[in-house]
Order: structure tokens, then C-alpha cells, then sequence
């Protein structure tokens, strides 16, 4: 894992430029640079691995529940404590935590 995580950046995303310094980046330029996204609401999870696709990239997506974004996702990952349906959704379920 990188060292670029921000922890608001996906609010830039949704136009929602919280972070004044990440308020001119490009989404594109600001995805290209992020190496983990945190804490962070569904709608936004979804709409950084669609960004991603759109950028030809290959997205994994961890979770504990099923959401659109660990199905939309190119590798979705649940972790042990998921859901039956987080689990059913996911390529690879984590077995210990």
C-alpha cells in the first residue's frame, strides 16, 4: 500500500471540496495520486471505482457488506465478519481477520 492516503478526498469527487487544497485537482489527477481512499460513504465508494474503470484501471474493493461498489468492483473482497450477502457478492472472502 502507498503512503497517499486522504481521508477526504473522495469529497472532492462528489463536488463537495471540503479540503481547499484538493479543490482545483482534476478527479482524474487526484485518483491517479491516491493509493487509499478512508472513510468514505457508499455512494462515494461507487463512484470512485466507476472513476477507475473509466480510467482503464483494475479496482479491488474491500467491505463487510453488500454494496454496489464491492459488486461493480473488478476484484471485491469481502472480510470475515461480512454479511451472507457481502460475501455472496465478493471474488474473495477473507476467512481470518
Amino acid at each position: 500500500m502507498g503512503s497517499n492516503m486522504y481521508p477526504s478526498a473522495s469529497a472532492s469527487l462528489l463536488g463537495n471540496h471540503k479540503d481547499e487544497s484538493l479543490a482545483d485537482v482534476p478527479v482524474e489527477q487526484l485518483i491517479e495520486n491516491v493509493d487509499v481512499f478512508a472513510a468514505v460513504f457508499p455512494e462515494q465508494k461507487y463512484e470512485i471505482v466507476k472513476k477507475l474503470q473509466e480510467l482503464k484501471r483494475i479496482c479491488r474493493m474491500t467491505g463487510d457488506g453488500c454494496s454496489p461498489a464491492l459488486k461493480r468492483a473488478n476484484i471485491g473482497i469481502a472480510v470475515a465478519a461480512a454479511t451472507d450477502a457481502g460475501r455472496g457478492t465478493s471474488d474473495i472472502v477473507l476467512t481470518k481477520p
